[in-house]
C-alpha cells in the first residue's frame, strides 16, 4: 500500500510512522468530538494543514516502488482512481488528526477552570457506539453551546434550566471539557 517497511529492513519508513501518528490522533479526535470545541484559528488552519499532509501522503503512496501495490498493477484508470480515493481518505484523516492534536495539547498544557453553567437541553439517549448521554450547555466561558458526554446518573437527574459545574480549559486552540459535575 505504499506505507510498508523499507526493503531488507525491519524498521518502518518515516511515512509509515507519520501515517500511524495521524491515524492515532484522528481516532482520538473522533472519540473526543463531544468534549472539544476548536477555536476559529484551528478551524481555519485545519483545511490547509490537512491538504499538506494529504499531498505528502498521496505522493508517498504514488511513488511506491512496490510492484504489488494495487495502483501499480491495476492499470492507469484504476490506479488514478485508487490514488484519488487514497487522497480523499488521507485528507479526512489529516483534518480529524489536526483537531485531535489540538485537543491533546489543550488537555496536557492548559490549566483547568471550574465554571457554573446552565443546562439548555437534555439530548435523548443516543444509540450505537460512542456517547449515549449528552447535555447541551451554554455559558459565557464557552464560545458556543457544547454537548459533552456525561454519566447516565447525571443525565437522568438534570433537566433544562438546572446548573452544573463544568471543568474546562480554554486557550488559543479551543475549549476542552474535562468533567461535568452536578451542582449539589
Amino acid at each position: 500500500m505504499g506505507f510498508s517497511l523499507q526493503a531488507n529492513s525491519k524498521r518502518p519508513r518515516a511515512t509509515t510512522v507519520l501515517a500511524w501518528i495521524v491515524i492515532a490522533f484522528a481516532i482520538y479526535s473522533g472519540l473526543n468530538r463531544h468534549n472539544f470545541e476548536p477555536s476559529d484559528l484551528v478551524s481555519t488552519a485545519a483545511p490547509f494543514l490537512a491538504t499538506l499532509l494529504c499531498l505528502f501522503a498521496t505522493v508517498a503512496f504514488w511513488r511506491s516502488d512496490n510492484p504489488d501495490a494495487p495502483h501499480n498493477k491495476a492499470g492507469l484508470i484504476r490506479g488514478i482512481l485508487g490514488v484519488g480515493c487514497f487522497a480523499a481518505v488521507a485528507f479526512v484523516m489529516s483534518w480529524m488528526a489536526i483537531f485531535g492534536v489540538s485537543a491533546a495539547v489543550m488537555r496536557t498544557v492548559a490549566s483547568e477552570l471550574a465554571v457554573s453553567v446552565g443546562v439548555v437541553s437534555v439530548h435523548p439517549e443516543g444509540k450505537g457506539k460512542g456517547c449515549h448521554y449528552r447535555l447541551e450547555l451554554h455559558a459565557p466561558a464557552l464560545s458556543k453551546p457544547m454537548s459533552p458526554c456525561v454519566s447516565e446518573e447525571l443525565w437522568r437527574l438534570l433537566k433544562p434550566g438546572d446548573t452544573v459545574i463544568l471543568v474546562i480549559a480554554t486557550g488559543p486552540l479551543g475549549t476542552q471539557i474535562f468533567d461535568v459535575q452536578g451542582s449539589d
